[in-house]
Parts: structure tokens; C-alpha cells; sequence
């Protein structure tokens, strides 16, 4: 996984990656980049559910589709926040990484142990 502040980010849709740098991470962009180079024409439907083609290493070094089901028009934004991290929120109470601003809210709400809990976790909790 790249973290797309700094480095380029590759296509790694479908067994066969095109590998085509993306120059817009937006979900927007990610959705443009799919339907232009990997859906033949008329093939993409964003009511039709299908499952995420994106490439993901295994624990095992194993490479592997995410296969996560999901309507198509949700490729995008399922691959910035999930596969990208473009859109990363770290918990200040516990370390934990969560996937966007809605699920730290529902995390802090809910399931947060509270201070520095999370291995690995160096958050100061600004005492």
C-alpha cells in the first residue's frame, strides 16, 4: 500500500494490473480511471454489485483480489479510504487507525479502550 501524499500510486485492479500510475486518488478519479481503462463500454452499472478486483498482499506475501462485494459506483471511494488510506484517522485516545472521520467517530463513540491501548500505540494524550 502506498501512502499517496508521497509516493505514486499503481493500478493493481484485476489479475492483471494494468500498473498505470493514477494522477487522481479521488474516488471520483479512482471510478474514471476503472470505467475508462478496465470496464468495456457499457459494462459498468453503479447499481450492479460486484466484488473489488484490487491486488492486496496476504499476510503469507501472497497477492490476492479483495473480493469485497459492493455496487460498482462504491469502487472509488471503497479503494481510497480502504486499500489507498487516503483518508486515515488515527485515534488520540488509543492509536488505533481507522479508515475515515465517520469511522473514528463511531470508534471514539463506542468501541475505544481508551489511552494508548492499541499495540505500538506512542499517542500522547497531551497531559
Amino acid at each position: 500500500m502506498a501512502n499517496i501524499q508521497n509516493q505514486p500510486v499503481l493500478c493493481r485492479w484485476g489479475a492483471n494490473p494494468c500498473g498505470i500510475t493514477l494522477d487522481d486518488t479521488s474516488s471520483a478519479g479512482i471510478n474514471r480511471h476503472l470505467t475508462d481503462t478496465h470496464f468495456p463500454a457499457g459494462a459498468w452499472h453503479d447499481r450492479t454489485r460486484e466484488a473489488c478486483q484490487w491486488q492486496v498482499n496476504k499476510p503469507d506475501n501472497s497477492v490476492h483480489p479483495c473480493n469485497t462485494d459492493m455496487y460498482m459506483r462504491n469502487f472509488g471511494k471503497h479503494i481510497a479510504t480502504v486499500h489507498l488510506r487516503i483518508m486515515q484517522k488515527i485515534c488520540s485516545e488509543c492509536g488505533a487507525k481507522l479508515s475515515r472521520g465517520d469511522a473514528l467517530r463511531r470508534h471514539r463513540a463506542g468501541y475505544c479502550p481508551g489511552p494508548n491501548t492499541m499495540p505500538g500505540a506512542n499517542v500522547s494524550s497531551g497531559v
